[in-house]
């Protein structure tokens, strides 16, 4: 083989190694990034400041009990979705 080639073979080598070590590198940083927030209860960071409120909102309601959701069907956090009942059902519930 001339030494050209043996040349291209392990500079090749080399690129590939290097994009698999990036690549498995990024895979580890964005496994250990959602389990860090994942895991604290932390609001994951975000450019538009209208998510990070929504987010601050939704763990506020869960806190204080208020997980109903609008319409027939219900969630039980013990049990899951209720099945939905009727109309009058949900007025009563409503009012």
């Amino acid at each position: 083989m001339p030494a050209v080639l043996k040349e291209r073979e392990v500079s090749l080598k080399n690129l590939l190694l290097t994009i698999t070590s990036l690549l498995c590198t990024l895979l580890v940083m964005e496994g250990l990034t959602r389990l860090y927030y994942g895991t604290g209860d932390r609001i994951p960071p975000h450019p538009d400041p209208g998510v990070r409120d929504e987010w601050r909102w939704a763990k506020e309601h869960l806190a204080a009990g208020k997980a109903e959701v609008e319409g027939l069907s219900g969630f039980d956090p013990m049990l899951g979705w209720r099945e939905p009942g009727t109309l009058a059902d949900w007025i009563l519930r409503k009012s």
